[in-house]
Formats: C-alpha cells, structure tokens, sequence
C-alpha cells in the first residue's frame, strides 16, 4: 500500500501511454510508461495527449485517489519529519552524483532560505514503503510564497544531463503539489512553516540540453506546461493556496559560474552570490502565482 497508488496509472491513462508495450514493461522495470524516452519524444510530437481527452481536470482526480489511499491506511498522521524544512549536508566523498552534489552545495553555500530533502508523506500509511518521496530543494521567497524545485542536473560535456525526461520529472513534482495540497485539505502538520503559505511555485530545473530529445531537437511541453497551470487555478486547488508550474533552464551565467576554473574561494563567493538566479523560463511563460 502506498499514498500514490493507482496515481501514475491515472497519469499514464490520461496521456494515452498506458498499456502500450514500446513504452516498456511495468513487470520488469517498476516505472510509469511515461518516464520513458519514448513516451516523452511521442508526446512532444503529438504536442498534447496521445489518446483521447476528456477535458476534466486530471489533478482534482489524483487529489481524491490521494485522499482514498489515506483513507484506506487508517488516516494515520504524518511523522514531525514530514513537510520540516531543514538542511541535509552529508556528502559521501564517494558519491560522485552531480544532482546530489549540487543539491548540497545550494544548501550549504546559500543562505536559510534554501533547505532540501523535504519529506512529503512519511508515516502516513503503516508499514507503508514510499521509497524516496522527498523534495529535492525548497526556497521559502518570503511573504508566505516557497518553491518546490525538482532538480535534475549533470556535468553534460558528454551530452548527457542525468535521468527521466520533463515529462516524468513534472509529474514528479506535482505528486508533491498533490501531497502538499491534501496535507493542506486535511490541516496535517500545521505546525510547518509551509503550511500557512499562500504561494507554492512547483518547478522542474535543468540544464538546458535536458529538454533536448536530441541535439538542436528542443522537447515541445509548453502544451503540458499550459494545462497543469489551468488546472491548478481551478478552485479546487486556489482556495486551499495559490500554485502554479513551471520548467526552468540554467542560463550561460550558471554554467560559467559552476564550470569555470577558479581558485576555490573566488568558485564559493561567485555561486553566493549569484544565489541561483540564474535560471530562466524553458518556454517563456511567466508565473501566476
């Protein structure tokens, strides 16, 4: 039993990706269809859903399967670690992931309103095994408006930029908007910070040759981008907290900040103080909330 079960199913069947064999095998690899690559340059293509579309809001649907799970586990309450924003700073010097590596280097470098690893939904379903449904990194903006950022990162210079694709990446992040806003629904951890916010901007960052499906082939989701954005301003969603989507991109600016050679304290001083601001819209649009 898990909070999300029966939600990527929903996702996958909303997509039109869902029982479709090229897409790979659930059996043998325990992933949605639409982390694929596959699956991602089709829809992309398709610039929309590739079965038909009902029109209904997809995520009001998610939202109640949330709560029917919740309900279905006794309706236990989460840990005091579910929803804390803190820092977790442990690197193994053997860990040579660049996600897990930049990740740490915003918390520890920038100031405390970055925290990462933020728990979404621990404890709520006994004996239940989530896996890792943390937030990659928070950024409380001030005036009771955060960010929950999706990080996907790597070096590149072998024209790579790690794993899933934009559209598995979005999902990802709106299962912990989901997660947030049935916290919310059920005034769960009010003791949070996060829980009086007004504003929560959910957002996928990456380089910018991760929204490539292959090189000068950009990843058309604005389509994607456009419809989680209606979505989220349905009432249903405005009246719990304002929330909106968006994909980002590192600019030139970052990738000369974090690549360039430069004596370690000149490196930490420069990645201060350009704060991660430098990143920009994947398609332009500006945030809503």
């Amino acid at each position: 039993m898990s909070i999300l079960n029966g939600v990527d199913e929903l996702i996958e069947r909303w997509l039109g990706v869902a029982g479709i064999a090229k897409y790979g095998d659930s059996q043998k690899e325990p992933k949605p269809k639409y982390s694929s690559k596959t699956a991602a340059i089709d829809l992309s293509k398709n610039q929309g859903p590739l079965g038909t579309d009902s029109g209904a809001n997809l995520l009001i649907k998610l939202l109640d399967r949330i709560h029917e799970n919740w309900q279905q586990g006794g309706c236990m309450p989460p840990s005091s670690e579910t929803w804390e924003l803190g820092k977790e700073l442990r690197l193994s010097p053997e860990n040579t992931s660049q996600e897990v590596i930049l990740e740490r280097l915003i918390v520890r470098l920038l100031d405390e309103k970055w925290t990462n690893q933020v728990a979404t939904c621990s404890g709520m379903i006994k004996d239940a095994n989530e896996g890792r449904r943390s937030i990659d990194v928070v950024r409380d903006c001030g005036e009771k408006s955060f960010e929950f950022i999706e990080l996907k990162f790597k070096d590149g210079s072998d024209g790579k930029h790690g794993s899933n694709n934009p559209v598995d990446a979005a999902w990802e992040i709106l299962e912990y908007g989901l997660l947030y806003a049935h916290a919310r629904r059920n005034g769960l951890r009010s003791e949070s910070p996060l829980m009086n916010a007004e504003a929560i901007h959910l957002v996928v960052l990456a380089p910018a040759g991760w929204y490539m499906e292959a090189p000068d082939k950009p990843y058309q989701f604005k389509w994607l981008e456009d419809r989680i954005n209606a979505w989220l301003r349905d009432n249903t969603f405005s009246q719990l907290v304002k929330m909106d989507f968006q994909f980002q991109r590192f600019t030139e600016g970052f990738e000369k900040i974090y690549n360039a050679a430069m004596p370690l304290p000149a490196a930490i001083q420069a990645f201060r103080q350009a704060d991660l601001r430098d990143r920009e819209p994947v398609y332009g649009a500006e945030k809503t909330a």
